[in-house]
């Protein structure tokens, strides 16, 4: 993994084969790109980030002296449109295209690929602004062609992240966190005394008037499984024996082990047994100085290998 930029999280490999990559996703990244919270919305109509690779296309067609490979190749593609974004199609695209420009060079392939892939990048960040760190980015600026998003964690949730390195193994990933293939583990700190082990299964809804005050997306579990928007959501929960810290902080450490993947859902549940999640921004008290974040790390991650089918975990400790 590529050292991160001065003030940039770091994002820690637990994992890598010629399939998956495997991070500890710190707290306080984003795992996809979007809009940090609290960010004001842009300015600008937001565009596909496929619209600048076309005109980045178009520009070095048109730009090219007849001799070049960017001449040579562009100039007799019916719609650039069908060229692809991602390095690895695209030397293969050009490949594909060797009898009719006679061949390339993988250098000159390589090149072109680079100016075209800055062209795009910077024409999008002139048109967006600077694009908010985010582990989808950290983690394919390392990997050729990029990697692929399967699943996420909240902005302030750190822990286990998982990315495809090709279509196939995103697919079957995909399938396997939509359904029951993929089994996850979260390590808490809960408000109060919290004893024992059980199952939280209040049905999840969208908390409309909370997200009428501030345009905050909040949740909450519905008092009617009937209700708009509600979906059934089940939790798997063991309190660890308190120490004297945690006492003393009127705090509980939790093993939770959702069934169901609903947003928020850890969050939610924690804040409706009546002990919510120690740092939570957004369901509990402020955090502090003392407290400075979400107390809710994805400790273990288990699901069938894509290449092999075998079952594996990866884990990273809880960093509080």
């Amino acid at each position: 993994m590529a050292p991160a930029a001065s003030g940039t999280p770091e994002l820690v490999v637990l994992h890598e084969d010629d399939h998956i990559v495997v991070v500890d996703k710190p707290s306080c990244l984003l795992s996809v790109p979007g809009r940090l919270p609290g960010a004001p919305p842009p300015a600008k109509k937001r565009r596909r980030v496929t619209e600048f690779w076309v005109e980045a296309l178009e520009a070095a067609r048109d730009s090219a002296g007849a001799d070049t490979l960017a001449a040579k190749f562009l100039g007799g593609v019916g719609s650039l449109a069908s060229i692809p974004r991602r390095r690895d199609r695209f030397e293969a695209c050009v490949a594909r295209a060797a009898g009719r420009i006679g061949g390339a060079a993988p250098a000159a392939v390589v090149s072109l690929w680079d100016a075209l892939d800055a062209a795009t990048a910077a024409a999008a960040a002139e048109h967006h602004g600077p694009e908010a760190p985010n582990a989808l980015a950290l983690c394919g600026a390392s990997v050729p062609g990029g990697v692929k998003t399967v699943h996420r964690l909240d902005f302030e949730t750190s822990g286990v992240l998982a990315f495809a390195k090709s279509t196939d193994a995103a697919a079957k990933l995909c399938a396997a966190f939509r359904g029951a293939g993929a089994r996850k583990v979260y390590a808490a700190r809960v408000r109060g005394d919290l004893n024992g082990s059980g199952t939280w299964s209040g049905a999840i809804a969208p908390d409309a008037a909370a997200r009428l005050r501030d345009g905050k997306p909040r949740y909450l579990v519905a008092d009617d499984a009937g209700a708009p928007g509600a979906k059934a959501a089940e939790t798997e929960w063991t309190a660890h024996p308190r120490t004297d810290a945690d006492v003393a902080e009127n705090a509980t450490r939790v093993r939770l082990a959702p069934v169901t993947g609903r947003s928020h859902q850890l969050r939610v549940h924690c804040l409706a047994a009546g002990h919510p999640i120690v740092g939570d921004p957004l369901y509990g008290p402020p955090p502090t100085a003392d407290e400075p974040r979400l107390c809710l790390h994805a400790h273990e991650l288990t699901v069938d290998h894509p290449a092999t089918g075998e079952p594996t975990t990866f884990s990273a400790p809880a960093p509080f």
